[in-house]
């Protein structure tokens, strides 16, 4: 005789689980065809579906990854100095967050120092920071970033790795604490890349470095 199975969903009889295709269900829409193996869904293991129930299921998990908010992203954040504003993110603006200075500042015309920025953070998994200034900085403070865009990668998230600013003194300054200097931005990381070694490329040569015109 036959093994009958037995739906724990809607509690189907089963004789040949083979022909009823039940599958084995995962959360990322992927599935195997087999007998009535384990699946996973919302913690559950070692369930049973009939192929009616299996296609709801699967329905009902794709609908919720649809809608699942994934536009938010927490980022800790440790004060260092009580006298920076605390950080905020305003939806309808900017992409960009402001970053102000931690310290008073005089520079002379020529002159280079790392601002403090009053934080240390920590940010969420697979992700990177990019810092740059703010688009009157030049023109209100007389600096320059001394490395164009910074970057801080995930891992200078300990309680004493303080975000700074690069200043570069084009005129003599003064920046006061408080004062908005940069900006920053989270970016995901890139994928994984490979590098493939070739003879020719097969694409038409744009002529080199410079040549898309001046204008």
């Amino acid at each position: 005789m036959a093994k009958v199975y037995v739906c724990d969903s809607c509690g189907r009889m089963i004789k040949d689980p083979y022909n009823c295709k039940m599958k084995e269900f995962r959360l990322d829409g992927g599935y195997e065809s087999g007998c009535a193996v384990a699946i996973t869904f919302d913690g559950w293991k070692g369930i049973q579906l009939c192929n009616d129930c299996y296609h709801g299921l699967r329905a009902i998990a794709c609908r919720a990854e649809r809608f699942k908010d994934t536009s938010r992203q927490t980022i800790k954040v440790k004060y260092l100095s009580d006298k920076v504003k605390k950080l905020d993110y305003v939806e309808g603006k900017s992409d960009w967050i402001d970053l102000s200075a931690a310290e008073e500042v005089k520079l002379k015309r020529g002159e280079f120092k790392l601002i403090r920025l009053g934080i240390a953070m920590q940010l969420p998994a697979g992700y990177e920071a990019h810092v740059i200034p703010r688009s009157s900085t030049f023109k209100n403070f007389g600096v320059i970033q001394g490395n164009s865009m910074g970057l801080i990668d995930e891992s200078y998230c300990g309680d004493t790795d303080e975000w700074c600013f690069p200043a570069f003194a084009i005129r003599d300054t003064e920046i006061h604490v408080g004062d908005r200097i940069c900006q920053f931005r989270i970016m995901e990381h890139q994928p994984k890349l490979m590098f493939e070694q070739v003879e020719e490329l097969g694409n038409t040569a744009r002529g080199g470095f410079g040549t898309t015109g001046k204008n």
